[in-house]
């Protein structure tokens, strides 16, 4: 290998200033187009089903009050739920958010699904007794839907880069 020109040099800095902006661009499409797809993807999966089929515990809730949501479960419910538990009995009335498919008024059976500890609450997730089961295979079009947006983002990285970057080896 010879010595490497003046020119030669500058199209090196070029070339890794491209590619190092190619990056950045492809990380900053990424945050604001990708992130908030694949949230958009994951909130509203939950409309299909609940997130978990084994019941925990179930009981009935007087229904209080519904609102409607444009993503996760359609309803969510006031509701004062008392739980049947087999080796305790019927526990005192406790104050819970039902999560539904449809508005809710009344009595109604109730099941406790899935419970996940946060670091700044444990949240226990209580949905209507005919709430539907989340069938496993809508999990593959939120992941083909995630690659395919991870693979948008990063092919305009590059050709932007370019365009911001003035190339040495062209000058004129």
């Amino acid at each position: 290998m010879g010595r490497k020109t003046g020119t030669g040099r500058a199209v090196e800095r070029y070339q890794r200033r491209v590619h190092t902006w190619g990056f950045v661009f492809m990380a900053l499409l990424y945050a604001t187009i990708g992130l908030p797809a694949t949230f958009v993807v994951f909130f509203s999966l939950e409309r299909f089903g609940a997130d978990t089929d084994k019941a925990i515990a179930t009981g009935t809730a007087t229904v209080t009050s519904c609102e409607h949501h444009a993503l996760g479960t359609p309803y969510t419910c006031a509701a004062t739920a008392t739980w049947h538990t087999e080796p305790f009995g019927d526990q005192p009335p406790t104050t819970v958010t039902v999560h539904s498919m449809r508005s809710l008024s009344g009595e109604v059976a109730v099941e406790e699904r899935s419970c996940r500890s946060y670091a700044y609450r444990h949240g226990c997730r209580i949905y209507t007794a005919d709430f539907p089961k989340m069938p496993g295979i809508l999990y593959l079009p939120m992941i083909i839907a995630t690659i395919g947006l991870l693979i948008v983002t990063v092919l305009p990285g590059r050709p932007l880069a370019r365009l911001f970057i003035r190339n040495p080896a062209k000058r004129g």
